[in-house]
Parts: structure tokens; C-alpha cells; sequence
């Protein structure tokens, strides 16, 4: 005699197969979390250990960017390869079910550049009452910015090859598809393990808040100026996914604010002098 399992509701939340006698409710859930908590905080933990340190993460030269991408996305693909096991997550919970269209397109770019300005707005207005709070003058930002040089050699991005390396493969995939696939499971998890919080039609997102912060830990070679602008815009860009239900509009915007960050550096290079520096 077969077995079956009951229906589906729609908006029912997915719950943990009982394949595991003695293991608590939710077990799956709880260590795909853990793991995917992990993964986005060894970052934060090198970049703590890098503290002082001239060079940047991302290699200067084209052989050294392919060499980290692919140790990256093998990485990647292992840790959220076995949480995706552990947690048997659903198409749909991953927003992979909604299909890129035309527009997605040039959708994602004005995403992109509302994403910049409001970023920039918040960030310039910040720390321009913080140099105030400081008694310095609002002029005197460079102490506050977010080291970008610590991420990237700007002076390599010179190079056309490297350049473009960086706008497609580094913006879009590394950047892009990695961190909103990354984002996307944690949301889901979130809204299985505190489902009075989390779950529903809001819960989402208020799990925004804490997926964001953690986002933005990833980012401490960047200083905590950074950290606090990347995790705006990691809001930002789960407001993109949340809104549009789609993990290919947050990509998108991902990849194209990540390349316009890229190829405007060269040119902040000259009106920031240390940032060309090596």
C-alpha cells in the first residue's frame, strides 16, 4: 500500500520532512541556516584578520580574478549546494519561478541607479553630521568613506581586459547571482524557523533586517562606513527581490550597480588620489 502525503496549501509554509526519528521539528532548517550564516561571515573574519593591510582582496591582474572566482563559486556551490539538500528549499522560495523578460532589463538599471542615489544620499548625509558631531569639517570625508581600495586594486582597473572582467563576470555572477541566491535562501529559512516573524505576507520583509546586517559584516575590509553602506544596500536590493518576487531582477540590479561601481572608480581615482595609489 502506497503512501501519500497531503496537499500543499498555497502560501502554506514548507516544513521539514520528519525523515529523522529523535531530531527535533525544523532540524533541517535550522543547520541549513547555521551553514549559510557561516559562509557570509568568514569574510567579516578575514577581513578583521586583514586589518592595515595595503593590498587589496580581489587580485590585480586578469589569471588572479579567474583563480578567485572559481575557488568562490566552488565554494558557494557547496555550501549552498548542501543547504539546499538539507532544507529541500522550493523553486518558488527561491523566486526562481518568475521569468526575465525584456524590461527586466532596463528595469534593473533604473533599480540600479535609484539604488545609488538613494545610497549615496543616506551615506553623504550620515557622515556629514558625523564629521559635525566630530568637530571636522564636512570637507574632511576621506577618513570616513568606505575603502573600496581594499577590495579591488583601482589602479588595475586601467587594463580593458581586466575591466572588463570585472564588470560581467565579477558584477553579475560572483557578486550578483552568488549573494541574491545566498539572500534568498536565508529570507526563506528565516520564515520556516520564526514563522510568527518572518513568515507570512510582511515577515519577509522584516527578515530583510538581520539577512541585510549580515551582509553587511561580509564588508568589513571596507571599514564600518562601508559595512553600513553595503548593508543598505542589501535592503535595497531585497526590497528588489521582494518586490518583483524574481531572484532575476535582484541579480540585475546587483550586477549592474556592482559594474557601474567598477567603471566609475577609475575616474573617482583622479579626484581621490590615495584611492590610485598602490
Amino acid at each position: 500500500m502506497s503512501s501519500t502525503q497531503p496537499p500543499v496549501l498555497p502560501g502554506a509554509l514548507p516544513v521539514d520532512p520528519p525523515d529523522r526519528p529523535g531530531f527535533p521539528a525544523g532540524w533541517r532548517s535550522a543547520a541549513a541556516l547555521l551553514l549559510l550564516s557561516t559562509y557570509v561571515m568568514l569574510p567579516a573574519l578575514l577581513g578583521l584578520s586583514r586589518e592595515g593591510s595595503d593590498s587589496a582582496i580581489l587580485p590585480g591582474n586578469v589569471s588572479g580574478v579567474l583563480v578567485l572566482c572559481g575557488i568562490e563559486l566552488t565554494l558557494f556551490t557547496a555550501a549552498f549546494g548542501l543547504a539546499a539538500w538539507l532544507a529541500r528549499f522550493r523553486w518558488a522560495e527561491l523566486y526562481l519561478t518568475t521569468p526575465i523578460r525584456w524590461w527586466s532589463w532596463p528595469r534593473a538599471i533604473a533599480w540600479s541607479i535609484a539604488l545609488r542615489v538613494g545610497i549615496g544620499m543616506l551615506l553623504a548625509g550620515s557622515l556629514g553630521v558625523a564629521q559635525l558631531v566630530r568637530g571636522k569639517p564636512i570637507t574632511d570625508l576621506d577618513s570616513m568613506r568606505p575603502k573600496v581600495e581594499a577590495m579591488v586594486d583601482v589602479a588595475a582597473l586601467q587594463d580593458p581586459l581586466y575591466l572588463a572582467l570585472m564588470l560581467t563576470l565579477v558584477s553579475f555572477v560572483l557578486a550578483g547571482l552568488r549573494e541574491e541566491l545566498w539572500r534568498a535562501g536565508m529570507i526563506a529559512l528565516l520564515g520556516r524557523l520564526a514563522p510568527g516573524w518572518f513568515g507570512g505576507r510582511w515577515g519577509p520583509w522584516f527578515a530583510l533586517i538581520p539577512v541585510a546586517i549580515l551582509f553587511g559584516l561580509g564588508h568589513t575590509p571596507q571599514g564600518w562606513v562601508g559595512v553600513a553602506a553595503t548593508t543598505g544596500i542589501g535592503l535595497g536590493l531585497g526590497a528588489i527581490l521582494l518586490f518583483h518576487r524574481s531572484l532575476a531582477e535582484a541579480v540585475l540590479a546587483h550586477g549592474f550597480f556592482n559594474a557601474t561601481t567598477f567603471a566609475l572608480l577609475p575616474w573617482i581615482a583622479h579626484l581621490i588620489p590615495k584611492l590610485a595609489s598602490p
